[in-house]
């Protein structure tokens, strides 16, 4: 009996700190629209929510450097130079 209950304990204790991990990442719904937004990483977001929730994860991680270079695909940049 008591192993028993020191196993269910023990997987009690995994869910609660495996709960307690989840809520600190940062959960991003976006829509799935298609409205390009280059980002000055170089890299094409499919649309401004898209873009801000990769701005939003790097700050988590100490990271504030990534910013929005213009409406529209990346590779459009190249083009205009």
């Amino acid at each position: 009996m008591k192993l028993c209950v020191s196993i269910l304990t023990f997987f009690f204790l995994c869910i609660l700190m495996t709960a307690d991990m989840s809520l600190r990442e940062e959960v991003c719904a976006c829509p799935l629209n298609y409205e390009p937004q280059c980002g000055s990483d170089g890299k094409t977001y499919s649309n401004l929510c898209q873009f801000n929730c990769e701005v939003s994860q790097l700050r988590t991680r100490g990271v504030n450097t990534l910013t929005l270079a213009k409406t529209g695909p990346c590779e459009d940049i190249l083009n205009e130079f």
